[in-house]
C-alpha cells in the first residue's frame, strides 16, 4: 500500500506544478499545446493512482466543461476517431455526447489522454495551437480531473483514519 500512496503522491505533485514544456526549435503555440496535452494526461495519470488504493473508479464532475466539450463539434469528432478506441470507452463517450445532462467528463478526459499517450495527439488537430477557448477547456478538464483525484484520496484517507 505504502508504495502505491508514494506513487500517488509522486504523480499529483508532478501534474499540479506542471507549469510547462522549454522547447528550442519548434514554434511556440506547438510547444503550448502539446504542454495542454501533456498536463492533462499528467492530471488522468494522478487520478489512476488514487485508484489504485482508493479500489473504485472515480468520475470527474465538471459540468461548464461537459457543456463546453457537447457544444465543440470538432473536438467530439476528434474524440470520436475510431482509431484505437475500445468499444467500451466509445459506448462511455457516446453515451456522455448524447446526454446533455451529464456532468462526468471522464470518458472524454480518459480518451484524450490516450491520444496523448500513445502518439495521435497534435495540438493543431486538438485546436490547441489556436484557440484560447480550447486551451481554457483543456486548463478546466486537466484542474477538474486534479480535483477528482483529490477527493479519491481524501476519502480513502478518510475511511483509514476512522477504521
Amino acid at each position: 500500500m505504502g508504495t502505491a500512496i508514494n506513487r500517488f503522491a509522486a504523480r499529483y505533485r508532478f501534474a499540479a506544478s506542471f507549469c510547462g514544456l522549454d522547447v528550442t526549435g519548434v514554434a511556440q503555440r506547438t510547444v503550448d499545446g502539446y504542454a495542454q496535452g501533456l498536463r492533462l494526461t499528467l492530471a488522468y495519470s494522478a487520478l489512476e493512482g488514487a485508484e489504485k488504493f482508493a479500489g473504485k473508479s472515480t468520475q470527474i464532475l465538471e459540468l461548464h466543461a461537459a457543456t463546453a466539450l457537447r457544444a465543440d463539434e470538432s473536438l467530439m469528432v476528434l474524440v470520436l476517431e475510431e482509431e484505437q478506441l475500445g468499444r467500451s470507452l466509445k459506448k462511455r463517450l457516446q453515451g456522455f455526447h448524447e446526454d446533455p445532462s451529464d456532468p462526468d467528463i471522464r470518458p472524454v478526459v480518459e480518451r484524450l489522454r490516450h491520444l496523448v499517450a500513445h502518439g495521435a495527439f497534435t495540438p493543431h488537430a486538438a485546436g490547441l495551437s489556436d484557440s484560447v477557448r480550447r486551451t481554457r477547456l483543456f486548463d478546466l478538464m486537466s484542474q477538474a480531473t486534479l480535483a477528482s483525484a483529490d477527493e479519491a484520496f481524501s476519502l480513502w484517507f478518510d475511511r483509514q483514519v476512522r477504521g
